[in-house]
């Protein structure tokens, strides 16, 4: 599985944004004095977006600089072009939300919100301009990663033994680590599309949660737990996409029968046929369809119930008619 692909380098809106301040456009005469601000915030910006400094913080500026930056996004000039490009391809270029990995509408959302008082200095930084749908933009607002009120706290385990205070702070059920290891939680943020593999089978899994299959954190990312949940619960996803991950996995079931597939090495090559067709389709692994369709070639469990459901007796459907005489 792979991320989205940032479409434009940093270096590229660096040089958009020199090019903006020499053109000594009237509307953007202030923009000189912020260029060694933006260089360092967006040379910083692929890791400090999971704990991002707030413009205020960032240098004590004129009130008429963080609403030129703010403004910049509804520009229209040559030199920021990038933004309604990138704003107009998205859905040919995602066909899917690379938030949720679901089918819809998509227009461009900032990652870290760019209101004056916020982060103005990102509202036309390619990494931070993120495709999204309504609904995740709806669900998203204006949050972002704070560390206000945040404690990094610390995880001593004692070995399977022990007691497990991850399972008691996370509400899952997991082993121990070895013995003298030690777990660093984050601040609680939303998965960022480009720096953050978000479906992939080390993120995301599917569980069963009474009679269907849903969405859940990966086991084998300890560290990252925390987030990931957050991001699901943040966005509804469970909720969202369990229409989805159920028709992706009655397609799988569909396919089986179709083949007259009998043994779980058939069922894989089958699935692996099946997820191979849908990475040649979007050209890149941001959808729940892939993440089901992959889960399904790395479990052995899951496939072997799959196939197992494909070679159940169906029920017979039955169709009487009567024939009613009309006299008249």
């Amino acid at each position: 599985m792979i991320r989205i692909k940032l479409p434009r380098t940093i270096e590229s809106d660096l040089k958009a944004l020199k090019s903006l301040s020499a053109s000594r456009r009237s509307n953007t005469a202030g923009l000189s004095n912020c260029l060694n601000l933006l260089k360092r915030e967006y040379i910083a910006y692929p890791n400090s977006y999971k704990t991002p400094t707030v413009f205020k913080d960032c240098q004590k500026s004129q009130p008429g600089e963080a609403r030129l930056l703010n403004e910049l996004y509804d520009r229209s000039v040559k030199q920021l072009a990038y933004v309604r490009k990138l704003r107009d391809s998205a859905n040919t270029i995602l066909q899917a939300c690379p938030y949720c990995g679901l089918p819809g509408v998509l227009t461009l959302d900032h990652y870290l919100p760019r209101a004056k008082k916020l982060f103005p200095h990102f509202s036309v930084l390619t990494a931070n301009l993120v495709p999204a749908c309504m609904d995740c933009q709806h669900a998203k607002g204006d949050f972002y990663p704070q560390r206000k009120g945040f404690k990094n706290r610390v995880i001593l385990h004692r070995g399977p033994s022990g007691p497990s205070n991850q399972r008691r702070l996370l509400k899952f059920s997991f082993r121990s680590l070895p013995s003298g290891r030690v777990l660093r939680t984050e601040p609680e943020r939303i998965l960022h599309p480009y720096f953050d593999n978000i479906f992939s089978t080390r993120t995301l899994r599917l569980v069963t949660s009474g009679s269907i299959k849903i969405l859940a954190p990966s086991k084998s990312s300890y560290a990252r737990i925390r987030v990931v949940q957050f991001h699901l619960s943040r966005l509804k996803m469970v909720e969202r996409t369990a229409l989805e991950v159920k028709r992706c996995l009655d397609y799988l079931i569909g396919m089986f029968q179709g083949f007259g597939v009998q043994t779980v090495p058939e069922a894989r090559r089958v699935a692996e046929v099946s997820l191979y067709a849908a990475y040649r389709k979007t050209g890149h692994g941001g959808t729940v369809d892939i993440l089901v369709r992959h889960s399904v070639v790395d479990d052995d469990d899951l496939i072997l119930d799959l196939l197992q459901k494909s070679l159940a007796p169906q029920p017979r459907l039955v169709l009487e008619s009567q024939v009613v005489e009309l006299h008249i």
